[in-house]
């Protein structure tokens, strides 16, 4: 780096990058360390570190890096870059005389900041340039203000530049409105302390850095071979890429060719406006914040280039270039830049560590997560960023049927009625019980509310576990008065219903006490005295009428306790039957509850009476083959009837009287064979 940049910003950062190199260098005033015991060049990116310090701090445009009375003719003999040199030759500035500012050299085309970095480095060290560079004496009355060992008239051009991008990324007027924006940072860094609220900002400068950035893109592309044009136009600065290898194919040369050419064309236009496009992609990541909506930015985007004409090529151009230097990505519609990133994937790693099992997050634990209340500021943008949803007033990883029916229970904030949970979940209500009773920490605070567990002191878990938990509490039996009292008022269920309940098998009541009965007190009635009939083969059958419910996953209640035990289902337990008829169809349950007001119920029945090919008002048979094996059989008292009665559209009202009948007398044929 040229000493100017030592002398006069020694405390300025430098990046990992370099730090790496030689962890020594830490800042600019000690650069000098750099070259301690290392002997091979500084690599690219170490170079492009100090070439983006260049850029954020530009030396001041008054700044005179080749005295008056040096020939500039002498300048060839340094030993300065091709590139430098070139510049120079082909300005003509070589054949006149007079002192070289550094305005005057970075208005020589092709002339960037990596080249005045060459020019003032080279000058620095050569013998016939004197060891001081100047600036021009300090005008009457104007105030040294003295900022990181720089004097205030050594910064007046540096200020412009501020004043002219406040101005025009800003909306600034006066100086005072532009250094109470975002700029002041910057200019403190460039030890401006003290600034002046009485000028018009129009009136100081005359700098456009925009302008100045598309008419050199303009000037780039009218000189461009039409072959880096299309790179630069197709993949280079392009919104959707094409390959490496489309464009290969396009030009009849290796996509490695491309990608140097690719890369010599970036290098170009870095050399040619990457000071202004810093600058400009600088100001606007300020503006944004770091993180922000698409719309926003491509607004702020709009607002930039509004004086500019869209269908201006240089104009498109340019703005890719400056969109390409803000380095944002977008996901699920908003923007993050890249030292944002890091922070929102630790962010939803966060998010998953802080969720319970249904995916609701802890949100005050989230947010205090994040780094600083700048981050907490934009929370909101965060959460869509990450993917995760609103849930009533709770957040989730996922918009699950589990996290939708406990985040609508945290919402009322009180045990709720499954319809109350529907209205505010939008879920359906077919199954929603079942739903929340597989949800932990969810708990029933009644016959018809569900609850959060903590909130409920005794947990209703059906009238059935409520009479055997108080007939426990009792010391093996309490009271009908006990259960028809207590249970209605604390569960809000009907004292009918615990009346049906101590009814059942399950229990024995005398004298109005209740207790639970032995399973082997359980009386059951012979087979042929619950079947309706026999097949030919000799299996006993139930018959039963189709349902709609049934194809929607409803069981068949109401089987009788006997076909049941047929099936080798033992009390209060349930197993799994095959159906060997018809065929292909998955295995049924059978349940058995003592305390059951239906009896028995089987199933998983959906499968068998599609492929059976019933319709609702049909009447099935249910065969017991065996224990664990059955068959679904479709019965047509009168051959044809269900045909008919089908073709005519007649509703399904037959009633069963002649079937039961028939039934009947076959059982007690069967019954007198038997005897």
């Amino acid at each position: 780096m040229p000493r100017w940049y030592r002398d006069n910003l020694p405390n300025v950062r430098v990046s990992a990058r370099i730090r790496k190199e030689n962890p020594a260098v830490v800042t600019i005033g000690h650069l000098e360390k750099f070259w301690d015991g290392r002997s091979v060049p500084i690599g690219d990116p170490a170079l492009r570190s100090l070439l983006y310090i260049a850029n954020t701090y530009p030396p001041p445009t008054a700044l005179v890096v080749i005295p008056a009375e040096i020939d500039r003719a002498e300048l060839l003999a340094l030993p300065l870059r091709t590139r430098t040199a070139s510049a120079l030759i082909q300005s003509g500035f070589l054949r006149d005389s007079g002192p070289l500012s550094v305005q005057d050299l970075l208005a020589i085309r092709g002339f960037g900041m990596g080249s005045l970095l060459d020019l003032m480095c080279v000058a620095e060290a050569a013998p016939l340039v004197r060891s001081e560079v100047s600036v021009p004496a300090t005008a009457a009355g104007t105030p040294d203000v003295v900022g990181k060992g720089t004097a205030w008239r050594e910064l007046t051009d540096v200020l412009e530049l501020l004043l002219a991008a406040a101005n025009e990324f800003h909306g600034a007027v006066t100086v005072g409105d532009a250094l109470e924006l975002d700029l002041v940072e910057l200019a403190t860094d460039l030890g401006i302390a003290q600034a002046v609220d009485s000028h018009k900002i129009r009136d100081l400068t005359d700098v456009g850095i925009l302008v100045g950035v598309i008419d050199a893109i303009r000037d780039l592309r009218t000189n461009m071979p039409e072959r880096k044009l299309v790179i630069v136009e197709q993949y280079l600065y392009a919104r959707t890429r094409a390959t490496l290898a489309e464009l290969g194919q396009t030009f009849g040369v290796t996509p490695e060719r491309i990608r140097q050419v690719k890369n010599r064309i970036a290098a170009e236009i870095e050399e040619l406006v990457g000071p202004e496009i810093a600058i400009i992609a600088a100001i606007l990541r300020r503006k944004a914040g770091l993180v922000v909506r698409d719309d926003d930015l491509r607004r702020l985007l709009d607002t930039l280039f509004e004086y500019e004409s869209i269908h201006d090529p240089a104009v498109a151009l340019t703005r890719r270039i400056v969109e390409a230097a803000l380095e944002y990505d977008s996901e699920r519609g908003v923007c993050a830049n890249r030292e944002a990133r890091e922070i929102l994937d630790g962010f939803c790693k966060h998010s998953a560590a802080l969720s319970d099992d249904v995916g609701l997050i802890d949100e005050e634990a989230l947010r205090a997560s994040l780094p600083d209340e700048e981050w907490r500021r934009l929370f909101e943008l965060v959460v869509e960023r990450s993917g995760l949803v609103r849930i009533g007033d709770r957040l989730a990883l996922r918009s699950t049927k589990k996290a939708r029916a406990k985040g609508a229970i945290l919402t009322i904030g009180r045990p709720a009625t499954l319809d109350e949970i529907v209205a505010e979940s939008g879920l359906p209500r077919t199954n929603l019980g079942g739903l929340l009773s597989g949800i932990a920490g969810i708990v029933r605070a009644s016959k018809t509310k569900w609850g959060i567990e903590d909130w409920i002191e005794d947990e209703y878990e059906g009238i059935v576990t409520e009479i055997k938990q108080r007939i426990k509490e009792d010391g093996g039996f309490t009271t009908l008065d006990r259960l028809v009292t207590e249970l209605p008022e604390m569960f809000e269920v009907k004292e009918a219903s615990v009346r049906a309940l101590v009814a059942t098998p399950q229990f024995l009541l005398r004298d109005g006490i209740v207790s639970l009965a032995e399973e082997s007190e359980v009386a059951l009635r012979d087979i042929d005295d619950v079947a309706d009939g026999v097949t030919a083969e000799g299996w006993p059958y139930w018959s039963f009428r189709i349902h709609e419910r049934y194809f929607d996953g409803y069981s068949l209640a109401g089987v009788p306790p006997e076909i049941a035990r047929a099936l080798g289902c033992p009390k209060n337990g349930s197993i799994r039957a095959v159906v060997s008829r018809p065929t292909g169809c998955r295995r049924i349950s059978v349940n058995w509850h003592l305390a059951s007001l239906s009896g028995a119920s089987v199933g998983y029945i959906s499968t068998s009476l599609s492929r059976l090919g019933v319709a609702e008002g049909d009447q099935v048979r249910l065969v017991v083959v065996k224990p664990r094996v059955v068959e679904f059989r479709l019965f047509d008292p009168e051959p044809g009837r269900r045909e008919r009665r089908r073709s005519a559209g007649a509703v399904l009202t037959a009633r069963t009287g002649d079937t039961r009948t028939a039934v009947l007398l076959e059982r007690l044929k069967r019954r007198r064979q038997v005897l």
